[in-house]
């Protein structure tokens, strides 16, 4: 074979061998995530609960301050009843006991501002079906009296009413003490012919059945 024509094969060949082993470029990805990142988890961690300090402080009791209540025989000049109407700006006396009342029966009037705008009374029974009893009773009473006399359900002590005339312009209150040991009926009513507001005739028996 020519020396010529078998070089020049040759060098084709070797360059059709480099041709088809060239290579190829490799792709990257843009944000390569690398196998710590897939696979890296957080173990949780323990918190320890956080104990409060202790003290060696003492915690002082709420003491609920007691209530002075009236004790018998029952009167109208008695400390703690002149002390509350005090607050009223009104004072109390002493009225008459009607003929034929018992020992158990009180009768005041309140004075204010120089003149006597209601009065109140005191009775005590013997039991709680007797109060009640003569409770209603004197209601109804009340109503026979003064036709346009409204009668309104109250909360002040055990059971009570308020009632008003429109036509007198009177005002009375009916109540019931909450101690069942002493089943006692405060009688209030305001001075004939004295215009005496609805609201102090009941700060007058809310005072009285916080006492009894």
């Amino acid at each position: 074979m020519n020396t010529k024509l078998f070089v020049t094969l040759a060098v084709f060949f070797l360059v059709a061998i480099s041709g088809c082993t060239e290579e190829q470029p490799t792709e990257t990805m843009e944000n390569p995530t690398t196998e710590i990142e897939l696979n890296d988890e957080v173990e949780p961690t323990e918190t320890t609960p956080i104990i409060p300090e202790q003290t060696n402080e003492e915690i002082e009791p709420i003491i609920t301050p007691t209530i002075e209540k009236l004790g018998k025989p029952y009167r109208c000049d008695d400390a703690l009843i002149l002390e509350k109407f005090e607050l009223l700006g009104a004072e109390v006396l002493r009225k008459p006991a009607p003929f034929g009342k018992t020992i158990n029966f009180v009768s005041c009037n309140v004075k204010q501002d120089g003149q006597i705008i209601m009065q109140f009374e005191i009775h005590e029974l013997n039991n709680m079906e007797m109060a009640l009893e003569s409770m209603e009773d004197e209601a109804r009473q009340y109503q026979n009296q003064i036709p346009d006399l409204t009668k309104t359900i109250e909360n002040v002590g055990y059971k009570s009413y308020s009632f008003y005339s429109a036509n007198t312009k009177e005002n009375r209150f009916l109540f019931l003490g909450n101690d069942n040991r002493q089943k006692i009926i405060v009688k209030m009513k305001s001075t004939p012919g004295i215009i005496v507001n609805a609201s102090i005739v009941k700060q007058a028996a809310e005072i009285l059945a916080e006492l009894i």
